[in-house]
């Protein structure tokens, strides 16, 4: 492997190697089409999104352990940006830790308990935040 080199660099030996390369290939073209037409393809980093065109361009070999690894962190990444329930809890936990800070600072110290509450935090995110894209 040469120094610039980040993923080392093998031919294909086997028609099956081949082969779950290229079903990854169209799992991952799937991917990105859905995201287009649900309009979460944009959330992802440019990074991210260059990524994931590279991989569809390129014949990539899955031998390498952090090439793996990071297609599956950015193809979760995506998953992430389309679900709307993630989403929302995301955004609700954001409100609930704003909420809580403001209440203890006006001394209602149980107010910390709303930081961790999963039912508290999915009721802000769908009824104040709404859900949104």
């Amino acid at each position: 492997m040469s120094q610039g080199q980040v993923f080392p660099i093998h031919s294909f030996s086997t028609a099956e190697d081949s082969e779950s390369a290229s079903t990854v290939k169209n799992i991952v073209l799937r991917e990105i089409q859905k995201s287009k037409r649900r309009g979460h393809w944009y959330r992802l980093s440019r990074m991210d999104r260059s990524f994931l065109t590279l991989v569809t361009r390129v014949q990539p070999t899955f031998r390498s352990h952090p090439f793996m690894k990071a297609l599956v962190s950015v193809l979760k990444r995506l998953k992430e940006a389309g679900d709307r329930v993630y989403r929302a809890l995301t955004h609700g936990t954001r409100l609930a830790w704003s909420f809580s800070r403001a209440a203890v600072s006006w001394g209602n110290e149980s107010a910390k308990d709303w930081r961790n509450d999963r039912a508290y935090a999915f009721y802000l995110g769908f009824c104040l935040w709404g859900g949104r894209g």
